[in-house]
């Protein structure tokens, strides 16, 4: 019984750790997007700012999605 309540506790640490990495990734995007705005020359954002944008938008994403893909097989099968 110990063994299950350290797994479990082990995959809800893991759980919450991703989904704050997840919306970190996603503020941080966000800011620089932001500060891309208002950094001279005003209204123009770098390339590199969109670039990591994205990467903040597919990291949030497949994060998320792998979480809710795998919850659903789960609870399919049982």
């Amino acid at each position: 019984m110990g063994r299950w309540r350290s797994f479990h506790q082990n995959k809800t640490m893991q759980d919450n750790l991703s989904k704050l990495s997840a919306i970190g990734m996603l503020m941080a995007g966000v800011n620089l997007t932001v500060a891309g705005f208002i950094v001279p020359p005003l209204g123009e954002i770098s390339d590199s700012v969109l670039w990591f944008t994205a990467q903040t938008l597919i990291y949030a994403g497949s994060i998320f999605g792998v979480k809710v893909y795998i919850d659903h097989q789960l609870k399919t099968r049982h």
